[in-house]
């Protein structure tokens, strides 16, 4: 085979390059990709304060009206210091269960995240922090019951040492 031969067949490919192109070109962009699929729109939610069932039902309220396709990320922007361990439950059951999603953003500086804001803060896919903000102390109450010491029985309350006194001086007489 001689040179010219060669050169010819690499002169016609050469040629059909532009149409080629045109067509990886039309591909390309007929073909979604997840970056261009992906709605570019995210939703900051502000959790400011104690969390209570008020909190609840605004979280509640604002992932059920969110659309999957609408939004590509959920904000909560958090500043409490915690809260009712009931509520809290039920936010981080909505924010485990949000196709959408989540992020927890602990602002403005000196604001912080905890208790049950600390929990919910965990339940994100993504957590951020403001420079100044603290995360922690994390001792979700339980409304109507009174706090336990360590150590004692849910039963057992604690006694000054005057009732030990008149206990044991009036015995089964007195019912305390």
């Amino acid at each position: 085979m001689s040179s010219a031969a060669t050169n010819a067949g690499t002169c016609r490919t050469y040629k059909n390059w532009p149409a080629a192109g045109v067509l990886v070109a039309a591909l390309l962009v007929s073909v979604p990709t997840p970056t261009s699929a992906m709605p570019e729109h995210a939703v900051v939610l502000e959790i400011d304060g104690v969390i209570g069932p008020a909190t609840t039902d605004y979280v509640t309220r604002k992932f059920g009206a969110m659309k999957p396709a609408d939004i590509g990320l959920i904000i909560l922007r958090v500043n409490t210091p915690g809260g009712l361990e009931s509520s809290m439950r039920e936010i981080i059951r909505v924010v485990l269960s949000s196709p959408i999603p989540v992020a927890a953003y602990v602002a403005p500086n000196g604001a912080r995240a905890a208790s049950a804001g600390t929990y919910i803060t965990y339940a994100s896919a993504i957590a951020a922090m403001a420079p100044g903000t603290n995360l922690g102390a994390a001792t979700p109450i339980q409304l109507g019951r009174v706090p336990q010491l360590p150590g004692l029985k849910p039963e057992q309350p604690p006694s000054p040492p005057e009732w030990d006194l008149v206990r044991s001086r009036w015995g089964k007489a007195i019912a305390l």
